[in-house]
């Protein structure tokens, strides 16, 4: 959520248990500050001495028992999470805030919230919260959290049109057409839900940033209309047919595994893509994938990808994920350590230590699945795990013989990196 505390303000913080009195003891040797932020305190039952303090804006973490009898009114900002609130009586007496945050606590009615109609931004994700009629009244809300409740229905949300960002993921969500009158939003987060029809997305064009993801949608025509589309995370449904995708020419992230995707989009406008998970899904032909030329990463794991050689033309690309496929020739790879020998930025992500290197060379990928986060930035690995990681060299000079000549230059350059890593491990042990 927004921070409304300007750049010059400064927070304090307190860890320990303090009573209300020492409390106002400790915080008036701190005039300057704003903000006053307590963690883990359990002596206090009211935040009233806040009154007594220069601040505008209070944060408490962990620190149970609090009740709102009796209240500040001079808060635009009050953070309670995490705090076992349950009871949210007296709380209507704080008509200054701007910004609530009481996520993370066990509140099932928050009836009493209707009052502070000057709220722009709330959160209450991880509550038990079910009825949302209190919302009625907050006509001015910008941001509003509500993900992981117990949520079914959202017909109280049509009155708020201002709102720019909506999170309702992890709920009990089924019909959600409502949000069509909610035509400002630009981030829309609908995760985990019950949702099999998004038709309603139709009339929010503004949107950036949507997640519909592990939900029951088939069908995702409706999607070509939301240009503005920057991320985009539809995973986890049954979708087969992505071809909409490919009139979204402003999208950087897109999303769409563990699917039933067939067929690539077209990919000739998508020059801003950067990050593109196909993961999961019945993919053969990736020849598409050529045109994504700002492409920094893609996953194209548990497929059934025979040829990789459109990727050639990703020379952006820093990490992969393939595991799982019927690849019969990489060459690609090869050519990539060849032209970059000394880059370690790139990231086969699921490719394990190769102490077989016929395994590569046969590029039977799929039974080199295990996920090793860097493949070539092994050092600080090396120096967490001193005792783990050693000896690479004699474990891949064993199938050196197997290796054809062409993929000679492969070899030796990982040879090369492996022994400059065991030399660097060994100097770490003497140390």
């Amino acid at each position: 959520m927004s921070d409304y505390s300007s750049s010059s303000s400064t927070t304090s913080e307190v860890e320990e248990d303090m009573d209300d009195q020492s409390l106002i003891e400790w915080y008036s040797k701190k005039i300057n500050d704003q903000k006053l932020k307590i963690q883990g305190n359990n002596q206090m039952n009211s935040i009233k001495f806040v009154e007594q303090l220069s601040i505008n804006q209070l944060e408490m973490y962990s620190c149970k028992n609090i009740q709102f009898n009796i209240v500040p009114n001079n808060l635009i900002k009050l953070t309670l999470e995490d705090s076992r609130i349950k009871n949210l009586q007296g709380i209507e007496q704080m008509r200054s805030l701007f910004q609530l945050e009481l996520g993370f606590n066990v509140i099932s009615d928050a009836t009493n919230l209707s009052f502070l109609t000057n709220l722009t931004n709330l959160d209450l994700q991880f509550n038990q919260l079910m009825d949302l009629s209190f919302l009625t009244t907050l006509i001015h809300l910008i941001e509003l959290n509500l993900a992981n409740n117990k949520i079914s229905n959202a017909d109280t949300l049509r009155s708020l049109s201002n709102l720019q960002i909506l999170n309702m993921g992890n709920n009990f969500l089924v019909d959600i057409s409502m949000l069509k009158y909610l035509t400002q939003l630009q981030q829309l987060f609908l995760q985990e839900n019950q949702i099999n029809d998004i038709e309603f997305l139709r009339n929010i064009k503004t949107l950036k940033r949507l997640n519909v993801s592990d939900n029951q949608i088939q069908d995702i025509t409706v999607i070509q209309e939301l240009t503005n589309l920057e991320e985009l995370f539809i995973k986890g449904n049954n979708i087969s047919d992505i071809q909409v995708i490919g009139k979204l020419s402003q999208l950087q992230e897109f999303d769409a595994s563990s699917n039933q995707i067939t067929n690539l989009f077209s990919t000739q406008q998508m020059k801003q893509l950067k990050h593109l998970d196909l993961g999961d899904n019945q993919l053969v032909d990736i020849t598409n994938l050529k045109y994504l030329t700002n492409l920094e990463f893609i996953a194209l794991n548990d497929n059934s990808v025979v040829h990789i050689n459109s990727l050639e033309a990703l020379t952006k690309i820093k990490g992969f994920k393939l595991s799982r496929n019927y690849l019969v020739d990489l060459t690609f790879l090869e050519e990539l350590c060849r032209k970059y020998p000394y880059n370690y930025n790139f990231q086969f992500w699921d490719m394990q230590i190769p102490t077989k290197i016929q395994i590569i060379t046969s590029n039977t990928m799929s039974t080199i699945h295990h996920t090793t986060e860097k493949l070539f930035n092994l050092k600080q690995q090396l120096k967490s795990h001193k005792n783990k990681f050693n000896k690479f060299t004699q474990k891949i000079q064993q199938p050196v013989n197997q290796i054809t000549n062409n993929h000679q230059h492969f070899l030796n350059a990982t040879i090369s990196l492996f022994k400059k890593l065991e030399h660097e491990q060994s100097e770490i042990n003497s140390q």
